[in-house]
């Protein structure tokens, strides 16, 4: 009802419903709707809801919505769930910004015409379609395609894909879009296709707490100790075809994680894909949520082969965002020289090793931490240092009746 007010008060509909405003009746502006737009409206169900339809539509009809922009829907998202909601099922919205900036980075020319089929397999309220519509349209030999045939969307939440209909259909003025309300990880569609574009934003959440606030065990595939979110990006590995992009968001921690799945995981993708780049989120970047986010970007390898392609990292810090809303210009960058050092990083403690830690610097040059550490004196020249210690969980174990004193600098010199 919202997206037939919208488009009937930006003339979408015709001269007259524009006019008539507020004084068109509910009859007159689905009638429109529906006749111009079969696959997204249904009048069957309005006449279902008849006497709430009404009620809505007087309450809709206080506002005028001839400036209605599609990333106007991103607070329509963060209303339809609560934020206990949005907590437990780790979804935050993406910002229409931030998936521009994503598309423009993707290289979509070097893909022939028919092969730029994209795919956002978690796509929320569906700001990379939308950007991902803006992005190929400009295209000089797409110009002449439907983009319908190269553009499909899904989320889980029906309500959800829904919106990113909506979110099409007020940015195109086309409605015969694809998107599913599927589990992504079982996506019936994505089984039995294998497109050239992956893009996303998984839920993030760990399964260790999914359930902290209720008393219910967690199913099979919840018990690893893995960031939900790398079940997605192993599936869009998988998934996509060779030669193909990926462009997914997920947390910060998948590069330095020590889980064994996330270690797995970082391996597979080392060994299937070329990483391009790597782009540090702030906080602030998403409405509702405060994850330690990054974007990765990578080309699945059309053969199993080890690269020493460099990969570009940046990042953009809290006090530049505004900036980079505005301009794409990020706060710092730098490269990471080979790729395949990554395969031989590791962190050793005591009897726990993590490997293929996607290890880089930022700030400052390579060589600017060289020059640095030239005229540093190592720590271990003063005493055995460790990694540290992080607040731990609640553990069933009773405390020791005998604590002992921990040294932070242990055996250091006078």
């Amino acid at each position: 009802l919202l997206g037939a007010t919208i488009l009937a008060d930006t003339g979408v509909l015709g001269h007259d419903l524009r006019t008539k405003g507020a004084e068109a009746s509910l009859g007159e502006l689905l009638s429109q709707a529906a006749a111009d737009f079969s696959n997204y409206f249904m009048p069957d169900l309005f006449e279902q809801y008849q006497e709430s339809a009404e009620n809505a539509y007087r309450l809709l009809r206080e506002i005028h919505y001839s400036g209605f922009l599609p990333e106007m829907l991103r607070g329509l998202y963060l209303e339809a769930y609560s934020k206990e909601d949005r907590r437990k099922s780790g979804s935050f919205d993406t910002p229409l910004y931030l998936t521009r900036h994503i598309w423009k980075h993707i290289p979509v020319e070097y893909l022939p015409p028919k092969q730029r089929v994209a795919v956002d397999i978690t796509c929320g309220w569906g700001s990379f379609l939308i950007a991902g519509y803006e992005r190929l349209s400009q295209l000089s030999d797409m110009k002449n395609l439907s983009l319908r045939h190269y553009l499909r969307g899904n989320d889980i939440y029906h309500l959800t894909a829904r919106l990113a209909g909506l979110g099409l259909l007020l940015s195109t003025s086309e409605d015969h879009w694809h998107i599913d309300d599927e589990d992504a990880l079982k996506w019936n569609w994505l089984e039995t296709n294998q497109p050239n574009i992956i893009v996303g934003n998984p839920p993030f959440r760990d399964p260790r707490t999914l359930y902290k606030d209720e008393e219910q065990p967690l199913d099979e595939g919840e018990r690893d100790k893995s960031e939900i979110a790398n079940q997605f990006l192993k599936h869009a590995i998988e998934r996509l075809a060779p030669g193909g992009y990926l462009a997914m968001i997920m947390p910060r921690s998948f590069t330095v994680g020590s889980e064994r799945p996330t270690q797995q995981l970082r391996k597979q993708l080392l060994d299937q894909c070329d990483v391009q780049e790597l782009l540090e989120l702030p906080s602030g970047v998403f409405r509702g949520a405060n994850p330690r986010a990054l974007v990765l970007f990578a080309q699945k390898k059309l053969r199993a082969q080890k690269l020493h392609f460099p990969v570009r990292v940046r990042t953009v810090q809290s006090g530049t965002l505004k900036n980079f809303q505005d301009t794409g210009i990020v706060t710092a960058s730098g490269l990471v020289a080979d790729q395949s050092q990554w395969e031989t990083t590791t962190y050793q403690s005591g009897r726990s090793k993590n490997t293929y830690v996607m290890e880089y610097k930022l700030i400052l040059s390579e060589n600017a931490w060289q020059q640095i550490q030239a005229r540093c004196t190592p720590l271990e020249t003063y005493g055995k240092v460790s990694r540290g210690a992080i607040v731990g969980t609640k553990r069933k174990a009773e405390p020791s009746k005998s604590p002992k004193e921990v040294l932070w600098l242990a055996n250091a010199h006078a």
